[in-house]
């Protein structure tokens, strides 16, 4: 009596787990722990290392993989021969055809940008900090961040973006952008003032001519010198005076237009309340001087004698005008004739000395 193999049916002889299904896992930085079984026609074979091997998608042999990805898991040699000798009445065809799917798929994580929406100016640059979760055994996801570093007032949409990496592949990685805003400092106490060059206030001695330096506004981040236009001088009764030029105190303060070009030099600053931002502008009255010329020396000739007045100190081709008294005679005699200066609008751009003929 010969009795000979059994034929098996498609799909009766498979590999994978114990349930005949192709193995599956998520990625934790480790291969599969299950040994391949294959369900035989008469018996199920639990392979043994070395029964079995794994190939990638390009049909490489991997050695206990582990990074994410699709692999095909088949029988070597060894692994065809127990088999074959488990279910030694079947014909079990050709064994090296059976194969089964085996798939690391990538671990959940994420990549999120921290919010910060109140970071003070301060003048240096900011970043924002980048929380990493879902990595496993050990492992660093790296990446990449834009738009995160920032020094000027503004909001800014932080990203983050995952490096191309071998450790990256192996992860589903969801990235959640993050914002940052910088807000204006406040500007301290006295820290913008508008006059000169070292923020002082402007003073001249009278010339008969405008001031000839323009304002400065000194900002906590940028001074500014203004042009014509930007600023404006009020009179002691707070009218506006255009190209002040008599002897006086005025006030100097900016206009719109001033604002405007203060506000964009210094925009990382809340600089409060620039229209009552004013100093003090000084035309100071000239030194001048009326001097009566003495003589002592006239002889009597029935005429009548005046002094001369000598004028000093005027300027800009201006005159200053005078009125003599006791300064007509005839006769024989000492005289004292005095010198007072005119009250009018010339006269009160000097501080006039006079010397009378006493």
């Amino acid at each position: 009596m010969t009795i000979v193999k059994a034929p098996t049916t498609p799909g009766e002889i498979t590999i994978g787990d114990a349930d005949g299904e192709g193995f599956s896992k998520t990625y934790d930085g480790k291969t599969f722990s299950d040994s391949p079984v294959v369900q035989g026609p008469e018996k199920d074979v639990t392979l043994a290392s070395g029964g079995y091997e794994y190939l990638d998608a390009d049909g490489n042999v991997v050695t206990s993989p582990k990074n994410a990805g699709n692999y095909t898991i088949k029988l070597t040699e060894s692994g065809i021969k127990a088999v074959t000798d488990a279910n030694s009445d079947y014909d079990l065809g050709d064994l090296s055809k059976i194969v089964n799917k085996a798939t690391i798929s990538r671990a959940k994580a994420t990549l999120t940008v921290t919010s910060n929406d109140d970071v003070t100016y301060d003048g240096k640059a900011h970043s924002l900090e980048v929380v990493s979760k879902g990595a496993v055994n050990g492992e660093t996801i790296t990446y990449t961040t834009d738009h995160n570093s920032n020094t000027n007032v503004g909001q800014y949409d932080v990203i983050v973006i995952a490096d191309d990496t071998a450790v990256n592949e192996n992860y589903d990685i969801t990235v959640v952008k993050g914002s940052m805003t910088i807000v204006k400092a406040t500007t301290p106490e006295g820290e913008i003032s508008i006059g000169n060059a070292q923020g002082e206030n402007i003073n001249k001695t009278y010339d008969g001519k405008t001031f000839d330096e323009n304002p400065v506004v000194q900002g906590p981040e940028i001074d500014v010198t203004l042009e014509t236009g930007d600023y404006e001088y009020l009179g002691v009764n707070g009218n506006v005076v255009k190209d002040p030029v008599n002897a006086g105190d005025y006030q100097v303060r900016l206009t719109e237009s001033g604002i405007d070009k203060v506000k964009v030099a210094n925009s990382n600053y809340d600089l409060g309340d620039l229209t009552a931002l004013v100093n003090k502008v000084s035309i100071n009255k000239a030194k001048a001087s009326l001097t009566v010329t003495s003589n002592d020396d006239i002889t009597y000739d029935g005429k009548a004698h005046s002094l001369s007045v000598i004028v000093d100190g005027a300027v800009n081709g201006e005159a200053i005008t005078y009125t003599t008294g006791n300064n007509n005679h005839t006769n024989v005699g000492q005289y004292d004739v005095t010198v007072a200066a005119d009250q009018n609008a010339v006269n009160s751009n000097y501080d006039i000395t006079v010397v009378d003929d006493r």
